[in-house]
């Protein structure tokens, strides 16, 4: 197994979420670690390490709750609402 992310979160002391898989094979799960142990693992078989990385974030942060502002130098161009939940 490779590591591709290990972000350190939020999550009480010495908290982080790794992004393991198999490249070749497509699966990579998440993972996070708190205090050095493991403490959640998917099983899930991701078939992307980017995706396994959002999903774990979310896990510890959650969705948005408010809308999205997205500017380019200062001017608005965009809000995305949030519809869930």
């Amino acid at each position: 197994m490779k590591t591709y992310y290990d972000i350190e979160v939020d999550f009480g002391p010495g908290a982080r979420i790794e992004v393991v898989g198999e490249g070749q094979d497509g699966h990579y799960e998440w993972r996070l670690i708190r205090e050095g142990s493991q403490t959640v693992e998917t099983t899930l078989g991701y078939g992307s390490p980017e995706i396994a990385l959002r999903d774990g974030l979310c896990f510890v942060y959650g969705l948005p709750t408010d809308d999205l502002e997205f500017a380019v130098n200062g001017k608005h161009v965009l809000t995305m609402q949030r519809t869930l939940g």
